[in-house]
């Protein structure tokens, strides 16, 4: 008892000071489509704040976001798997996923699972650059659960 309140305690802490830490952002505004509910915030699927390891019947979300410059914004603006600009913030958030180990057997099992909460992308031009750019964020939550 005492060492899983220990464990969710740790976790707990863990967690809030990843999120508040440098490698965290929030999901920003603007975007000009979104699916899902985002978090406020999630670690940077390229900060070197990605946890190694979690405990049981623990998780945090983490975002990938991925940017392209295009010649035509049509096929951007489709938010599903036909977007290869989100594909690719997909595949960044789910690959950094992948290097947070859970426990293993025995005592308990907790395997990894990887969900998407949330999606926003984007099309057209960023103010001080030339050309037009593909924009796609993808936010998703990993956890060790039973």
């Amino acid at each position: 008892m005492c060492t899983c309140y220990l464990g969710h305690v740790l976790m707990a802490w863990m967690t809030l000071s990843l999120s508040c830490g440098s490698g965290s952002e929030s999901s920003g505004a603007g975007w000009t489509h979104e699916r899902g509910v985002a978090a406020s915030s999630a670690l940077s699927a390229s900060a070197s704040a990605v946890p190694d390891q979690l405990s049981c019947e623990s998780s945090y979300v983490l975002a990938g976001s991925h940017s392209r410059m295009v010649d035509d914004c049509a096929p951007f603006g489709l938010g599903e798997y036909d977007n290869a600009v989100c594909a690719q913030a997909h595949g960044d958030a789910v690959a950094a996923a992948q290097g947070t180990r859970c426990p293993e057997p025995p005592p308990v099992r907790c395997p990894q699972r990887i969900q998407e909460l949330w999606r926003g992308w984007k099309c057209g031009g960023s103010p001080g650059l030339d050309g037009t750019f593909a924009n796609c964020r993808v936010q998703v939550r990993v956890s060790c659960s039973q």
